[in-house]
């Protein structure tokens, strides 16, 4: 008896795309009929492969009818053999697939696409293949591989919609005033799965996510997120975002994200913004990165916040509240180091807005002052180098001044300066040297003491 890995299901396969009618038209289908099992054996409970051989072009004259395939066709027609056989699964392999696939057949099947090209709006796809599914009450994951998408177009949806997405491309993925009941996941990286999802342009507006959503390893050339709640988790893991639809910045505004927001080693190419945000539970941006900086400004932040290992690679666009909102979520966590870097970015911050100020008072020339020559002495106590520097300075200046040559005794508080006889270089030695011996050792300091 021939077993059937060692049989193709279909074979000689060849077939033409027409495009005016979105039918996928078949030349010709041969059947091996060298079977020494019956059909019926042959495909219960087991998968049904369609493989893309080369395309025949004129094997049939003009006046002879071509087959128009649909599932229909397949489970019920296919030229007699499949009529009463119960098909547990129907694999396509690089298929073009067109409008008109679809017959109409309560039939229980799981359909897995791999390397298919998809003329057709992917949502119009899932949902009449749902509909053939669930006139039993039965429904079935529909899993997509590698294939291509024009659109994939949700609005004014409300149902669920149960696809697995994994790699590929979607020139357009947009929902919008819908209200999602099912897990939405495109390209989940489980299972063994490392594809990347290419999306040319992704907007979500205006649209509820009841179960968990999962964008994972996607690269989103544009993209614009708004008037969305997350009701369970929302997770971007390793999803790359390039630009905004309506600006260079990417946008998340208006947002309510109920559970877990997970952002961990996601890139962000150009300035992401969050807007009107409220996060009600745990957030992390673990191992992100931020090429040009991010907006925290108008978050309304319930929970803790994980930044660990981010990446800020230009720092000049982010503002002093959002520097304020990583150290203090830093130190929440016990991130100690982390979180004395970011205070110096957010004392650097602070300094530029005083000095860029266009109020001239007394109190703004303090703290400028003030701030100033805290950077200077020690790049706001990140640089040990900085106090020693500017101590060797002031020892040779007031050495001089004295005495003509260098002495290293002035490198010393204690050096020997007659306060009547230079009381001016006495002050200024002692409290100098007394500041810059302080700074060194609070630089030196900050990141060694225990919590």
């Amino acid at each position: 008896m021939t077993k059937l890995s060692e049989i193709t299901c279909i074979n000689n396969l060849s077939y033409e795309y027409n495009e005016k009618t979105n039918v996928l038209i078949f030349d010709s289908i041969d059947f091996d009929k060298t079977f020494d099992i019956t059909i019926g054996q042959l495909f219960t409970d087991k998968h049904f492969d369609i493989e893309k051989t080369s395309v025949i072009r004129n094997r049939y004259s003009q006046d002879q009818p071509n087959y128009r395939f649909s599932i229909n066709t397949l489970i019920k027609n296919a030229n007699g053999f499949l009529s009463s056989v119960y098909i547990k699964k129907i694999i396509f392999i690089n298929c073009i697939i067109g409008n008109n696939i679809f017959g109409s057949s309560s039939t229980d099947i799981s359909f897995v696409f791999k390397y298919c090209d998809f003329g057709l709006n992917l949502s119009d796809f899932i949902e009449k293949l749902q509909v053939i599914q669930n006139e039993n009450q039965i429904k079935k994951i529909i899993k997509l591989e590698n294939c291509d998408f024009k659109e994939f177009s949700i609005e004014n949806f409300d149902n669920s919609l149960n696809f697995i997405l994994i790699g590929g491309k979607i020139e357009l993925l947009k929902i919008s005033h819908s209200e999602i009941n099912s897990k939405f996941y495109i390209n989940k990286q489980y299972d063994g799965n490392s594809e990347t999802t290419k999306i040319d342009r992704l907007e979500i507006k205006n649209t509820k996510f009841v179960e968990n959503f999962k964008l994972h390893n996607c690269i989103l050339k544009k993209s614009y997120i708004s008037d969305v709640d997350f009701e369970k988790n929302a997770d971007f893991f390793k999803t790359i975002f390039i630009e905004g639809i309506y600006d260079k910045e990417v946008y998340f505004k208006a947002i309510n994200f109920q559970k877990l927001a997970l952002f961990g080693n996601t890139e962000f190419k150009n300035k992401v913004i969050f807007k009107y945000i409220t996060f009600d539970s745990f957030v992390h941006f673990r191992e992100a990165i931020f090429n040009n900086g991010l907006d925290l400004d108008y978050v309304n932040i319930q929970n803790e916040i994980n930044f660990y290992r981010i990446k800020i690679i230009n720092s000049s666009t982010v503002t002093q509240e959002t520097f304020r909102i990583i150290k203090h979520h830093l130190e929440k966590i016990g991130n100690k180091i982390e979180a004395n870097r970011y205070h110096a970015l957010e004392l650097n911050k602070n300094r530029k807005n005083i000095w860029s100020s266009k109020r001239v008072t007394f109190d703004l020339f303090q703290r400028g002052l003030v701030s100033f020559v805290h950077f200077i002495s020690s790049n706001h106590s990140q640089s040990w180098i900085l106090p020693l520097i500017w101590i060797f300075i002031t020892s040779y200046i007031v050495s001089l001044s004295i005495k003509g040559y260098y002495d290293l005794q002035y490198l010393s508080i204690l050096a020997d300066i007659k306060l009547n006889q230079e009381p001016m270089l006495f002050i200024l030695h002692k409290s100098i040297l007394g500041y810059l011996y302080y700074q060194f050792l609070v630089t030196v300091r900050k990141d060694t003491k225990q919590l």
